[in-house]
């Protein structure tokens, strides 16, 4: 069966188009992953209740004084300011 030369170049272009789009992806994902390696992760380094001194998620902060994991131990932390 011979195609027309409009088909076989859709074709063609189908195809490459799809290849591009797979190289960009590959690309993207290992650029990601480079960076996701070379910057770490800010983490608390208090990953623990103020007060009761539960463990906690880790949780990413910028600057903070503390956590609380509960409002009764945040009633009890305040209450210790005064």
């Amino acid at each position: 069966m011979l195609r027309c030369h409009r088909e076989v170049e859709t074709l063609h272009k189908t195809f490459t188009q799809r290849m591009v789009e797979k190289s960009r992806d590959s690309a993207k994902a290992k650029t990601k992953s480079w960076v996701d390696k070379l910057v770490p992760k800010k983490t608390s380094p208090r990953d623990e209740c103020m007060v009761c001194k539960r463990k906690m998620r880790q949780h990413t902060t910028i600057g903070s004084e503390g956590r609380v994991c509960s409002s009764a131990c945040a009633q009890a932390w305040a209450s210790s300011l005064d």
